[in-house]
């Protein structure tokens, strides 16, 4: 679960670090719930966008 932008290879890749990999989890158990996106990202404190890549 997760992907991150790699602009060097113009594609996504993988979740490596371990924190960021819990927040996925964390997104993920809050769209679960209910939440929208938008109110996930205000929650963990990161943008929409980097909430939808996180998702992916």
């Amino acid at each position: 679960m997760g992907k991150n932008w790699n602009s060097k290879k113009q594609e996504y890749s993988p979740v490596v670090r371990e924190e960021t990999k819990q927040l996925a989890g964390e997104v993920k158990s809050l769209i679960d719930q209910g939440y929208s996106r938008a109110e996930a990202a205000k929650k963990v404190n990161k943008s929409v966008s980097r909430i939808r890549e996180l998702l992916k």
